[in-house]
């Protein structure tokens, strides 16, 4: 009797714990996965930030995570698990009570794109392990890989580089905007250019004297078409990718000499 007694009593422990986990402890667990960084450069490392909190008295000990993301970042840990498209990490936690939990992984860039961190599925258990609880997260934070910009000009020998003399293009137009000092009037110059200040004290007309200026700009075409069909397949080709990345690479260099520029390319707008 008094055997049967103590296994209703474990069974009826067993059983309260359970709803004590089930109830209390594991919905209550938050879960939040996100990237350090909203914007980096190919070949960057950043990080991939998991916290876990455990907001009840008791133990959590054990709870289970799982990261998946592109393929296309790479973590420092040789423990992740690849296929075609997606990367997964696995992670295990015990929190005690009252416990926040903060995990880092670096990961590096290995391509250009637009990448995020699907929604994960927490698994947690008991004391005992005979209760498994789990829970579908839902993760909102993505990264957004710039190409590395590469400069040409290490590689080539610019075509408007000068070799010699060169005849440097004079306007016939004025700027009106620009004032290089002033001068005596002429019968060519009208009269809106007069100067009646300084006319005024050298008494005689004196106009305004304006300088011919040209304003430099860059376009920049970026043709990611190498056959006519390619404009609907995304970009795997090598040689368009080094094309962006030389794109990039002027865009940054121009924009740096405060020189206007603008880039033309054809495509299709798509996610990583």
């Amino acid at each position: 009797m008094e055997f049967i007694a103590i296994v209703v009593l474990i069974g009826i422990g067993v059983w309260t714990e359970i709803q004590i986990y089930k109830r209390c402890i594991l919905p209550y667990i938050v879960y939040d996965c996100h990237f350090s960084k909203e914007e980096v450069m190919e070949g960057d490392q950043f990080e991939i930030i998991e916290r876990v909190t455990n907001p009840s008295g008791l133990l959590v000990p054990f709870l289970k995570s799982e990261i998946t993301t592109s393929n296309h970042l790479e973590f420092a840990s040789n423990a992740s698990t690849v296929n075609d498209k997606t990367r997964s990490l696995a992670s295990l936690f015990s929190i005690h009570s009252k416990q926040k939990v903060t995990r880092v992984w670096k990961v590096s860039a290995q391509q250009r794109g637009v990448f995020n961190i699907e929604d994960t599925t927490i698994i947690g258990a008991d004391l005992f392990g005979t209760y498994h609880y789990s829970n579908v997260i839902r993760i909102k934070s993505e990264v957004i890989v710039l190409p590395r910009p590469i400069d040409i000009d290490a590689y080539i020998n610019r075509v408007d580089e000068s070799q010699g003399e060169r005849i440097v293009r004079r306007f016939i137009l004025e700027d009106p905007f620009v004032t290089a000092g002033v001068r005596e009037y002429t019968l060519r110059d009208s009269m809106n250019k007069v100067h009646w200040g300084i006319t005024a004290r050298q008494g005689q007309l004196m106009v305004r004297n304006n300088k011919a200026t040209s304003k430099q700009s860059l376009t920049i075409i970026l043709n990611n078409q190498l056959y006519r069909e390619q404009l609907r397949e995304p970009i795997k080709d090598q040689r368009l990718e080094y094309a962006i990345r030389i794109a990039a690479g002027e865009l940054d260099k121009t924009i740096k000499s405060s020189m206007s520029v603008r880039l033309l390319a054809n495509g299709t707008v798509g996610r990583g």
